[in-house]
């Protein structure tokens, strides 16, 4: 029996992946952030496809699905003894599709494609879950999982790196920028007279979108060095014009950016384990950002613009707000220090 599972990264129903699929001649499929289907494929597989839920319960713009070369018997429901993971499952029903299926020439048995985007569960969901081994015992409210860089670390990681990816690796952590944002940036974001970034896009797994909240959707500091960096990036690249992406795929002709879990899986996270560090993601650069701006003093207020984490009445829009002083001055002090 051949089984396969793959995320197809928004295909849609003209795409090559369809043949190469064909190709394999697989029993069962297991496909996540299916674009479309080709009308074809319901000639070769009997197909259980739901769209895939973003966090906020809004139906994402691809799908989850099971595909078998037989017949598919049923849904199967997927229960948890905890009460809060019933409910996500519920919540989030299209990021799981769970069938009992019949491949030909094969006995019955359960399918279960899975959609898992890097979302964080929510830490009052785990009041009744032991979770002692996964957290500090220096500060307690620091968790395993959330990585910190220090300072010499962080200089180790970025030694690794060139090129875009290096600016890439400044953006997370020298500003603060989700991985969304990063790749959402566009060259006509960045103002080099007020040195500054703004931020009103996110890019993800090939879609573009609105920023997460609308206090992301602001303008963020740049520290000179980072200016400096974006610069020599922008005289490197071959799309640099005021529309292009910052970090533009030369396979998609630019009309793209460069897909951040890709580069993760093939930059970041390898090139973090040369460096003797833990493997990192996105959101440890992040996450340690936020940390040195509170290890140098930064007040909640500043470190809450400047993360851009909660939404704020504004009397001028986006457009119309500049970098405060105190913001610009408290990412300077942390970025002159990790840079020096």
């Amino acid at each position: 029996m051949k089984i396969i599972t793959w995320n197809i990264n928004g295909a849609q129903n003209d795409s090559a992946v369809w043949d190469v699929l064909l190709n394999f001649h697989p029993d069962i499929v297991l496909l996540q952030e299916v674009g479309a289907f080709p009308a074809q494929l319901a000639d070769t597989f009997d197909i259980v496809s739901r769209p895939a839920i973003y966090k906020t319960g809004k139906p994402q713009r691809f799908s989850t699905a099971v595909l078998v070369r037989g017949k598919v018997l049923g849904e199967v429901a997927l229960l948890s003894e905890v009460g809060w993971v019933n409910h996500e499952l519920e919540f989030f029903k299209g990021n799981l599709i769970s069938c009992r299926v019949q491949p030909k020439d094969h006995q019955p048995m359960i399918a279960i494609s899975v959609y898992s985007p890097a979302w964080p569960v929510g830490r009052e969901r785990l009041k009744e879950v032991d979770v002692s081994q996964v957290k500090t015992k220096v500060n307690p409210d620091v968790w395993v999982t959330d990585i910190v860089l220090t300072n010499d670390e962080f200089r180790l990681l970025l030694a690794r790196f060139t090129g875009m990816y290096r600016v890439m690796v400044m953006l997370a952590a020298c500003v603060g920028l989700r991985r969304s944002e990063i790749f959402g940036l566009k060259w006509s974001d960045c103002n080099w007279l007020l040195r500054e970034i703004f931020v009103q896009r996110s890019h993800v797994e090939g879609y573009e979108d609105e920023t997460k909240t609308e206090s992301c959707n602001a303008r963020v500091p740049l520290h000179p060095v980072i200016v400096e960096a974006l610069l020599a990036w922008r005289h490197e690249s071959a799309y640099n014009a005021d529309t292009d992406y910052v970090f533009a795929s030369p396979t998609m002709m630019g009309k793209k950016p460069l897909n951040s879990n890709s580069v993760q899986r093939d930059y970041l996270r390898p090139e973090s384990i040369k460096a003797g560090l833990t493997p990192l993601g996105w959101h440890a650069l992040r996450h340690s950002y936020r940390t040195w701006l509170g290890e140098k003093g930064t007040g909640p207020e500043v470190q809450r613009d400047l993360m851009r984490h909660s939404t704020i009445a504004m009397s001028l829009d986006g457009y119309g707000r500049g970098v405060p002083e105190a913001n610009r001055a408290a990412n300077a002090t942390v970025v002159s220090d990790l840079l020096q």
